[in-house]
Parts: structure tokens; C-alpha cells; sequence
């Protein structure tokens, strides 16, 4: 028995015969001035340009018109423009006379309590220049640059109205180097009285004292010292109960 002859294989080379690429300008899909392996035209500029939107959202589709517009206005209230806006002119209206008054009320219980603050800590204690060191070393460091031995002088302090509630006392030393008519030319702090309000009344009588005219600048050796005296303070009562008057038609408490 005879088999049956096999089927020649399929015949794969392409349906039309290769055909010899042609050179130079007659070849198609080369341009003269290109290279020659471009096939295709160059494209020329056409001038579109792709916009990015500020706020994508506004594209998305099913938005309504005023949905877009809010979105729209946050976006340029989230611009630096938006956050730093132009000073618009505000108009300026005169006060009416309780107006007035009450403002020049406000500025003169603002001045009293910046007053009451500012004796407050000139009445606290102050350790500066009190120690023994501390006043050691400022004798030296004055009497280094004095022309000559200092001269003695005390002066009784005037007493502050405001350390009269505490009752408070100190004494202040000062060096100060007096010039031939009689004027201050120099004046350094040797010792502290403990408070700044005794430190800066010492130092203004130090500065208005009048001191002798000489040869010669003469040092000084100045001591303020601050005591309470009650002549010089306000006196303070306080209301007895007693002393308190009955209201009128009540009964008289009779006598035991």
C-alpha cells in the first residue's frame, strides 16, 4: 500500500518580490536637506499650546455652574495675592464727646496702672552691689582712678513717699569725683541700698548737692542713708467699728 505523498510546505516569502531601496532624492518619504532614514515630513508648528487649569476639578464632568465659581474663589483666596490684599482707606468719623471721655478715661487708668507697676519694682529687693565683695572691689576699682584720698560725706536721705507703707530703710554709697567749680564730673556706685527707689533718690541728691569749689577736682566719698520717718509719711487710720454710726431709727442698746 502506497502512502500518500506529503504536502509541499507552505511557501512564506512575501506575495511580492523584494525591490531595491532606491538612493536620493527620488526615494519615497526622504525630503531633500533630511537625513535619510526619516520616512515621515517634519511637523511644523502648529502654535497649540496645552493650558493646565488652575483648578482641575472645575473639568470634571456633572459640576454645576455654581459649584465651579466657589471652587474658583478658593482658589484665589489661596493665592499669595489674596493673603496679602492692597490697605483699602478706612473712614475716619468724629468722636462724640462720651467717646472722648471715655478713651481719655481708659488712657489715664492705662498711665496710673503703669505707674503703680513701676513702683512696685523699684520697692522690690535688690541685691546688686550689696555684698561685701561686690563693695571691696568697687572701693578699689574708684579709688584706682581718684587724683587723690577721697574726701567723707553723709547726707541724710529724703525719704520716698512709696517705701513709707513698708517702712523699709537703706543706705546708698557713692563715689564721686567733684571738678574745681564745684560741679560733678564723675560719680560711681560703691555700695547699693537694696531697693531702686532708695539707689535712685541717693544718686539725684548726690548729683544736686553743692559741693565746695577748690584748686583741684576732689574726690568724695558720699554716704545717703534712708531711715522711715513717720513726719514725712502720710498717715493711715483705719475705721473702729465702733465709731461706725447706728442707722437711723434703730433702738438705742440700753446700758448694762
Amino acid at each position: 500500500r502506497r502512502r500518500a505523498a506529503a504536502p509541499p510546505p507552505p511557501d512564506r516569502s512575501p506575495a511580492s518580490p523584494l525591490r531595491p531601496v532606491r538612493r536620493g532624492s527620488d526615494a519615497p518619504g526622504v525630503i531633500a536637506g533630511q537625513p535619510r532614514f526619516s520616512l515621515q515630513p517634519p511637523v511644523a508648528d502648529s502654535g497649540f499650546q496645552l493650558r493646565t487649569p488652575e483648578n482641575p476639578g472645575t473639568l470634571l464632568p456633572g459640576r454645576r455652574p455654581a459649584e465651579r465659581a466657589d471652587e474658583t474663589r478658593s482658589v484665589q483666596a489661596a493665592s499669595p495675592e489674596a493673603t496679602n490684599p492692597s490697605p483699602t482707606p478706612t473712614s475716619t468719623r468724629p468722636l462724640s464727646p462720651q467717646e472722648v471721655a471715655a478713651r481719655q478715661q481708659q488712657e489715664r487708668e492705662a498711665a496710673a496702672l503703669a505707674r503703680i507697676q513701676a513702683e512696685r519694682q523699684r520697692l522690690r529687693a535688690n541685691t546688686r552691689d550689696t555684698r561685701e565683695q561686690d563693695v571691696q572691689r568697687n572701693e578699689e576699682n574708684w579709688r584706682n582712678v581718684a587724683p587723690q584720698p577721697p574726701r567723707s560725706l553723709s547726707l541724710a536721705g529724703v525719704y520716698p513717699r512709696a517705701a513709707c507703707l513698708q517702712q523699709l530703710a537703706g543706705t546708698a554709697v557713692y563715689g564721686v569725683t567733684v571738678n574745681p567749680d564745684g560741679r560733678v564730673s564723675d560719680v560711681r556706685v560703691i555700695q547699693g541700698a537694696g531697693r531702686d527707689i532708695f539707689n535712685q533718690q541717693a544718686r539725684s541728691q548726690v548729683l544736686n548737692h553743692r559741693y565746695a569749689t577748690a584748686d583741684s577736682p576732689i574726690p568724695y566719698r558720699v554716704s545717703v542713708s534712708f531711715r522711715y520717718d513717720a513726719a514725712n509719711c502720710p498717715t493711715l487710720t483705719v475705721p473702729s467699728p465702733s465709731a461706725t454710726p447706728a442707722p437711723e431709727g434703730a433702738p438705742e442698746a440700753e446700758a448694762q
